[in-house]
Parts: C-alpha cells; structure tokens; sequence
C-alpha cells in the first residue's frame, strides 16, 4: 500500500530541463547532526566558487546550526528538528515557509529514507531536485518515479564528503581541489579566545583530548581519560588539552586537581566555533567518531580515532586527512586503565605523536 502511495502521490513531473545558468535560489537540506553539516560544508563552498550569484539557504537543526550561523555564503538558515514528536505541526509550519520561497533548486544530499525525502519535496515544490540515490524501502526505487530530476550515486566505500560534493557535478562543477580549511575560514572572530587561551603553550605540542560522542558507549570513562592524559604528557613539550561537554566539566576538573599535572588542563570552549578555533591550532586531536574527527580534518590535522565495528561508518565517516590512527571499539565507555596504557604504547610504536 504505501508503495503505491509514494509512487503514485509523490511523483513530480518536470517540465523543463534543468539549467544551471537560470538557477538563483538553492535550498540544501542537512537537518541532522553536526558532522553530517561539516561534510556538506564543502558542497556548499564549491556551488558559490562555481556561481557566487547562487543564493543558498539551508533547512538546519538545533543540533547543527550554530556550525553555519556565520558562514557569509548561507543566506538564512531554517530549522527543523524532525524528531520533535511533542511539536507535531512543526513540520508543516516549516515546510509551508520553504514551499513559500519557491525555490529553483533543492539539494537532498541524504542517501536514505526514499518516502520522507518524498514527502518533503513534494511539499517544498521547487523547480528540479537533485542529490544523491536513495535505498530501497517499501519495494520501491528511486527510479519507479520521478522524485529527484538527477542522481549521483552513492557510494559506501567512499567518504560521505565526496559523496556529497560529487552532488555538484550536476551543475556543471569540475574543479573541487580548494583547500578544505576554507570552508571554516569564517571562525576568525573566535581565533583570538583560542590564541589567547594559547599564548601559555606556544612552545608546546598541543594535543586535544575529545572525551565524549553523541551516546554513553562512544564517551571514555574517567580512568581512562586519567590514565591516557598522564600517559600523552610523558615528553615535557605534550600539552593536554581535555575537551568536555558541559556535563562533565565539574567531573573533570575534579580529577584534574587530583592529578595535579600542569601539563594536563581542560577547554575553556563555549560552543561549538570556539572549539573549532582550537582545533585549528591544535597539532593532534584525539576523539571518539564524533564532528570534531570531520572538523579536525578540514584542518588536516593528525587524528587519532576511535570507532565502532561497522565497515560503511568507518568509511564514510573515517577522518578525512593522510596522518590518522583508526581503533576499533564497540563500547569506548567499557575501556578500562590497562587498554589506555595499550592504546599509548600502539601510538608510540607507530609514531602518530609525532
């Protein structure tokens, strides 16, 4: 039953071709976590490098937005959090706002979920839809009706950047060789905290220690954050830097008093742009599979990750830079003492500390 639906209901006849010389207003949907809008940063430099007459807005999350919020190539951003079931009109309220617009373009860089990508599309009623192919669900195919005008393949071996960025393609782009660091070139209000935070270990090999993901499981626990951190700190020139959501900054600071290691100290980051700063002037970044691996390698930074047991995640999502470690674990929260001291002695051996 609901193949017939989306087959029959959500169809979209076009009518013209698409021309990328008469498209103005371009509307990306990325309204899900804050490494997936990191990844999509690049797609959107590329589109105003190939015509900076493109007027781009974004449909954002409350989880994501504040990456973006001073991107001067983003027009407005709107925000939809489609998990909100306790707001069930908040869908339509948005939507009726984006469908008022009338956009000449929507890019719909999800690779999944082929009806609610249906649904949206139909209700936004742009010109031409583009973005890349979607799996199978329901029995149906993309390709049993005319959701999207034009597809770029997915590819689960390839990072999800690339992906997306392939999406530009289909106007026309051919050059995608800018610098990555350009995309988070708009961070420079918040540089001078991070410099200034900075200026007692300028001398220093700065190592940033991100100690929590999304979930408990891709978070470490507080003998291994002590026992990795003292560990990093054996060469006098290694200055720790502990990253912390609000939530466990207390915890943390507690143990670093008990530690009494001046070499081992805690951000002092407010939001997500503050801790960008410092992870462009960091040397090595250290962290579960979390937005701070995908900001960390538009640096090009050294990273050392860690990742769950799941072959599309770790490429797809892998660290995007040549100088990276990759450990495997299925629950980061579990690792006791002994496995920090384990995981040390591997980053010695293959000189990721440099």
């Amino acid at each position: 039953m609901k193949k017939w639906f989306y087959k029959f209901f959500l169809n979209k006849k076009y009518k013209d071709t698409l021309n990328p010389l008469k498209i103005e207003k371009i509307l990306i949907l990325r309204y899900d976590r804050l490494g997936d809008m990191v990844v999509t940063l690049p797609l959107i430099k590329t589109l105003k490098t190939l015509n900076p007459n493109y007027k781009i807005d974004i449909v954002a999350s409350r989880l994501n937005n504040d990456i973006i919020k001073d991107n001067p190539l983003i027009e407005k951003i709107y925000i939809y959090n489609f998990r909100e079931r306790s707001r069930p009109f908040h869908f339509l309220k948005v939507f009726k706002e984006l469908r008022a617009e009338r956009y000449d373009l929507v890019i719909d860089p999800f690779y999944s979920n082929i009806s609610r990508a249906g649904v949206q599309l139909k209700m936004i009623n742009a010109k031409f839809n583009i973005g890349l192919s979607k799996k199978e669900r329901y029995g149906l195919k993309a390709e049993d009706f005319k959701l999207l005008y034009e597809t770029v393949p997915f590819n689960p071996t390839q990072h999800l950047s690339e992906n997306i960025l392939n999406i530009s393609t289909i106007l026309g782009a051919t050059q995608k060789d800018f610098k990555r660091e350009e995309i988070l070139d708009y961070i420079i209000n918040y540089e001078k905290n991070a410099l200034k935070f900075l200026e007692l270990y300028k001398d220093k090999k700065i190592i940033l220690f991100n100690i929590q993901g999304s979930a408990q499981i891709r978070s470490f626990n507080d003998d291994f954050i002590t026992t990795l951190s003292s560990k990093l700190t054996q060469k006098p020139k290694h200055q720790v830097i502990i990253m912390a959501m609000p939530d466990r900054r207390e915890n943390i600071q507690n143990i670093l008093k008990k530690l009494d290691n001046s070499q081992i100290i805690l951000a002092n980051t407010k939001s997500i742009l503050d801790a960008t700063a410092l992870i462009k002037y960091s040397h090595i970044v250290i962290s579960p599979d979390t937005s701070i691996v995908h900001i960390a390698s538009s640096f090009q930074k050294k990273i050392i990750s860690f990742y769950k047991e799941e072959s599309m995640n770790q490429a797809i999502f892998a660290p995007y830079t040549e100088d990276y470690k990759m450990f495997i674990y299925n629950n980061l929260f579990t690792l006791t003492s002994d496995d920090a001291k384990s995981i040390f002695k591997t980053i010695i051996k293959e000189n990721h500390l440099g």
